[in-house]
């Protein structure tokens, strides 16, 4: 509705820039008009739905640190979480907590998170050794409007089924 609304204002604009003044100067007030109604509506569309989302990452039973954990929605942004020393993650959508609501694929990543650094540290994160090992989890977990959004993701799982597959 809103971009609807915009986009009339935004043709309006143009009309009157149109039939009013030469080509040159038409040209000068498009860009004004455009940079007025981008303004005026912004560049956001309507705000997603979200849900808290948390869970544990384990491998043979034992909590994995520094992993990434992304669920890819069907549509708008992936969310991101990192495991702590506890194998324990809070999903992040941007600034904001959560998942969008709905049907998701994730995806964890061992390893990949850079530690904490001091400020004013030169330290710098060790080279990679190779591509990442990227684990596909699910292609269909689906994300509730509630707080029970819960997860325990047991890696070694997994990569056994991942292994079944490719022979």
């Amino acid at each position: 509705m809103r971009f609807r609304l915009c986009l009339e204002s935004l043709i309006g604009m143009l009309t009157l820039v149109d039939n009013s003044y030469g080509l040159m100067r038409s040209a000068r007030l498009l860009f004004a008009a455009v940079g007025i109604a981008t303004t005026l509506c912004g560049c956001g569309g309507e705000e997603m739905a979200l849900a808290p989302v948390n869970g544990f990452v384990t491998e043979g039973g034992n909590p994995m640190a520094g992993a990434i954990v992304e669920f890819f929605p069907e549509t708008g942004r992936t969310s991101v979480g990192q495991t702590d020393a506890g194998g324990e993650f809070v999903m992040r959508y941007g600034d904001d907590e959560g998942v969008i609501i709905g049907k998701c694929r994730v995806q964890i990543t061992p390893g990949m998170a850079v530690p904490d650094v001091e400020e004013g540290s030169d330290q710098v994160a060790p080279p990679m050794q190779g591509p990442p090992e990227v684990i596909i989890v699910s292609d269909s977990i689906v994300i509730q409007d509630n707080d029970l959004n819960t997860f325990a993701f047991e890696l070694s799982d997994f990569r056994k089924a991942k292994k079944k597959k490719r022979r």
